[in-house]
């Protein structure tokens, strides 16, 4: 029998619409992402959603604008009906830019999201085109109805027609897409899960492309996403990337945005290129951080997500989706492993050659060679280098270095059990019943180097350059002390939105004990020298007795000198505490009366209770300033009194009178952080700035004790007003760091003069050293931690400029000096709107 060959072909029913809509995206935001997409890769600098309610007489909508290209009719024929058609994939080559997506399939997003659609688009030099579409029409499930037989009619539209339906002004080319009859009640909570949706997936390195939002007649809201550049301020992070040539691999860690260290390396991935990485480790301060900037847990915001040419690819990095293998890693040593929980980051990739595939569905990418070789976590799967090694994909290789760096360096569990130094896995809850029962474990410097030299050497990378911040490492344990207050601080800020009046008793008690702990601690300190110093004295005392016979007159006259020094010691103490206890009543005195007087002569007046992490924080700083100069002093005044030969009894009054004056200062500012004080002058208060300012000084100057060394010109009352709103005690403490900042760089005479400027409000100069030679950004004196002293803590000009800063002021060393100053020179200035 001879064979017979006829053609046959595929036939499109109509019904491919619901599985390449409903049936293929299966999510309503992911819908949105995607139409976003196209308008993206047409060009449009900007991209308007609005939602408008249902009405007695209008459906539901759903209007998604972009000012792109737009599309003629031959564009619309020839491109958008063309299904799976995409002339990106043959035009990616041809751009600087890749396109955000390929697949030709984001169009039937609109069947997703709604019942109708109404397409306007204008091209450039084109005709004003409107096509209606009503997805039912697809939906017979006839067996000969093909998709191409369904017919659907455009109208050219005069030009103000269309821009009444569009609801715009002016519209040159772009497309609008109202979808109608909406699939979904979007309501607020809704609304707010597709916002929190859209901020994770739109990363786009080009800041001109921007989305809003609008709901029903509300104002506009852009969507931005800048979470991860404020983190690496307050993280541990790692950033690392393969250049546009994938030729070279850089890495930096750092700490709280600086550089801990760096090295190159050749590009080991045979694939890779074009791409960051930038993980951050999550303690508990960072994650009560997150919480305050994003509304919600980090743990519920997600871990490392992926971005492809700019949008996020899903589901990478959502909770409980381990792509990289981290969790699984972390059940096999919870102690010494970073799971999703403890690291939140991005990995970006810019891919204009196609190597990375999103599945069709829009959920994850095909896991071909490429994608193995970015993520590969498993021992038993590594992928071959260049160089014929095998090792872990890029970015869980990165995730390893920061681990590391982490577990091996930093001593991981960071918070120690005081009467537990041992415990690990410390829950939240013991660290809330009992704050003062915890503190930051030391960092060993020589620990954190090997880590970094272990990651190295143990790596299959071949090193071009490495750097290491030796003075970063350094200053890791002084850190990590400063980081236990920040933390304790931030932690009781963050467990209730009460007032301190509305807390319960056990956090007031928490509360006062973290604020009396400085203090407690500076006690232990000096009565632990004191003890040291008369177990010195008593050994001492004890082989003169034994040598007593044989050296009887000269001991004797020694014993006496000796007995005089103690007594001038004990008289002093004596006085100390006498002043210091008529320092706290006068203090007491002084506000109680102010509270009396009116408005204009006392602003305390108008004070409202607040309480503030960083006024603490600054009460804490100056504590500290005049502890260490009493515990400096406190040591040469023993060296005086252990000198037997040369004893000075002049030069130990005028250190007992600093000794005085310091714990005056200790006393002063303990009183505001713990008594009553505390809370008055922490009030707001509104009132003529430069008046205070000028009042203070003056209070400042009845207390000579207050102004021990240096001499304070008081010229404010010929300076102009400035009416703001500030906290009093904020400015006291700004008044006392400039004056102290000047005693301390040689000053004996300060001034506060009238500023010449037109948007100055006061000047201060002094007679000191002035401006260190080696600083070449003279604005460098007013940033956090800056110091040019060893022994500085870089808070006291930093609290000044953040102080005014606050009240609409700002701060700057003055470009020419002022006449008759020959030290440090700085303005007060109004800052420009």
């Amino acid at each position: 029998m001879t064979s017979v060959s006829k053609e046959l072909a595929f036939r499109a029913n109509a019904g491919i619409k619901d599985i390449l809509g409903q049936g293929l995206i299966l999510d309503d935001n992911i819908a949105i992402i995607e139409l976003i997409k196209n308008a993206k890769d047409a060009s449009s600098p900007n991209v308007k959603l609005r939602f408008k309610d249902r009405t007695k007489s209008s459906p539901s909508e759903l209007i998604l604008k972009d000012f792109g290209d737009g599309m003629s009719i031959a564009d619309i024929s020839d491109k958008w009906l063309n299904i799976a058609y995409s002339e990106k994939k043959v035009a990616n080559s041809e751009r600087n830019k890749p396109f955000a997506g390929s697949k030709g399939v984001g169009r039937f997003s609109c069947d997703r999201l709604g019942k109708k659609l109404t397409l306007y688009t204008k091209a450039s030099n084109g005709d004003f085109i409107k096509l209606p579409i009503e997805w039912a029409l697809f939906e017979t499930g006839m067996i000969d109805a093909e998709i191409s037989t369904i017919k659907l009619e455009y109208e050219i539209l005069p030009e103000r027609a269309f821009l009444e339906e569009i609801g715009e002004a002016s519209f040159k080319t772009g497309t609008v897409l109202k979808i109608s009859n909406l699939r979904s009640n979007w309501d607020p909570k809704r609304i707010q899960k597709l916002k929190s949706e859209l901020e994770k997936f739109i990363s786009d390195p080009d800041s001109n492309f921007e989305v809003s939002i609008q709901i029903n007649e509300d104002p506009e809201e852009i969507i931005a996403n800048s979470v991860f550049e404020e983190l690496s301020l307050r993280t541990y992070n790692i950033l690392s990337s393969i250049d546009a040539a994938g030729k070279t691999l850089s890495t930096e860690l750092r700490y709280h945005g600086e550089q801990v260290y760096s090295y190159e390396v050749e590009n080991p991935y045979h694939h890779l290129k074009n791409i960051i990485v930038d993980i951050h480790y999550m303690n508990f301060s960072s994650k009560l951080f997150f919480k305050r900037r994003t509304g919600y847990p980090s743990n519920d915001y997600g871990s490392v997500f992926m971005y492809l040419n700019g949008f996020r690819i899903s589901p990478f990095g959502n909770p409980k989706n381990d792509w990289l293998g981290l969790d699984q890693r972390k059940a096999q040593g919870t102690s010494r492993n970073l799971g999703t929980r403890d690291v939140i980051g991005q990995v970006s990739v810019v891919d204009s050659e196609d190597l990375f595939k999103p599945i069709t569905s829009r959920e994850g990418l095909v896991q071909d060679e490429p994608y193995r070789e970015l993520t590969a976590s498993d021992p038993e799967q590594k992928v071959q280098l260049r160089n014929g090694e095998t090792d872990y994909g890029y970015v869980p290789h990165i995730i390893r270095q920061l681990e590391r760096f982490i577990v091996e360096g930093l001593n991981w569990h960071t918070l120690m059990d005081l009467s537990n130094p041992e415990r690990k896995n410390i829950p939240e809850k013991d660290v809330r019943a009992d704050p003062t029962n915890f503190a930051i474990r030391t960092i060993d410097e020589s620990a954190v180097k090997e880590a970094i030299d272990k990651t190295l050497r143990t790596s299959n990378f071949k090193i071009k350059s490495f750097k290491i911040n030796e003075k970063i490492i350094a200053q890791l344990a002084q850190e990590a002390d400063d980081a236990y207050n920040e933390y304790v601080l931030s932690f009781i800020q963050n467990t209730t939105d009460k007032t301190f009046e509305q807390l319960s008793s056990v956090d007031k008690g928490n509360f006062r004990k973290i604020a009396q702990r400085n203090m407690e601690a500076i006690k232990a300190e000096k009565e632990a020298r004191l003890e040291a110093y008369a177990q010195r004295l008593r050994a001492e005392e004890a082989e003169r007795r034994a040598e007593e016979e044989r050296v009887r007159a000269e001991q004797a006259e020694k014993q006496e000198q000796d007995a005089r020094a103690r007594e001038a010691t004990a008289a002093a103490a004596r006085d100390v505490a006498i002043k210091q206890a008529k320092l706290e009543k006068t203090q007491r005195e002084k506000v109680e009366a102010r509270l009396r007087v009116t408005a204009d002569e006392n602003m305390f007046l108008r004070l409202d209770a607040t309480k503030d992490h960083d006024h603490v924080l600054n009460l804490h700083h100056q504590t500290a300033l005049y502890s260490s100069i009493a515990a400096t002093d406190a040591e040469n005044l023993k060296h005086i009194l252990l000198d037997e030969d040369d004893f000075d009894r002049d030069e130990a009054l005028e250190y007992l009178a600093s000794i005085e004056e310091s714990i005056e200062k200790i006393s002063k500012f303990s009183n505001y952080a713990t008594g009553g004080k505390y809370k008055v002058a922490l009030k707001s208060v509104k009132g003529n700035l430069t008046k205070f300012v000028s009042e203070y000084l003056e209070d400042l100057k009845q207390n000579p004790s207050e102004l021990r060394r240096i001499n304070v010109v008081n010229s404010l009352s010929e300076a102009s007003e400035f009416e703001a709103q500030f906290s009093p005690l904020d400015v006291m403490i700004l008044v006392d760091n400039l004056i102290s900042n000047a005693k301390r760089h040689g000053a004996k005479k300060i001034a506060f003069l009238p500023s010449q400027s037109k948007s100055g409000v006061f000047c201060i100069a002094d007679n000191g050293t002035g401006l260190d030679a080696s600083i070449s950004d003279p604005s460098q004196i007013f940033q956090k931690g800056f110091t040019t002293r060893t022994e500085g803590s870089g808070r006291g000009l930093f609290h000044v400029a953040n102080t005014l800063r606050a009240i609409d002021l700002e701060i700057s060393v003055c470009d020419e000096p002022i006449d008759g100053w020959s030290g440090l020179a700085l303005e007060v200035t109004r800052i420009a709107d």
